[in-house]
């Protein structure tokens, strides 16, 4: 007996769902459509951002004197090497900036957390 009417109760709910042009559109047609555009989005959203970090310069802070040689390796591999004094002094420079802002009652870049800590 659970056979039989099992398979009425199965057939009827397809028929149902076949009949309802909304429920076919967003179970079948919608995801044929949505998934690839996505795809292709997301892909291109990659893309895009892949080559822009390839294109940027990065910059690295040496501490002490390096070797012309190494120097010159970093600047092939669009590394910018920055001596650690010039850095400390626009970190110095940031910081005073900061202070100044705060003074006047504005939260500083950030989220309100100095450049130094982390």
């Amino acid at each position: 007996m659970r056979g039989p009417a099992l398979r009425l109760i199965a057939s009827k709910e397809i028929l149902d769902t076949l009949r309802d042009r909304r429920t076919l559109f967003v179970s079948l047609i919608l995801p044929l459509l949505l998934y690839p555009a996505l795809l292709l989005g997301l892909t291109q959203i990659i893309g895009t951002t892949q080559r822009n970090l390839v294109l940027e310069h990065q910059r690295i802070v040496l501490v002490g004197d390096a070797p012309e040689a190494v120097v010159n390796h970093l600047r092939a591999e669009k590394l910018d090497p920055v001596g650690a004094d010039k850095e400390e002094k626009g970190l110095s420079a940031r910081l005073l900036d900061e202070l100044a802002e705060m003074e006047e009652g504005e939260a500083p870049e950030g989220g309100g957390r100095g450049c130094g800590s982390s």
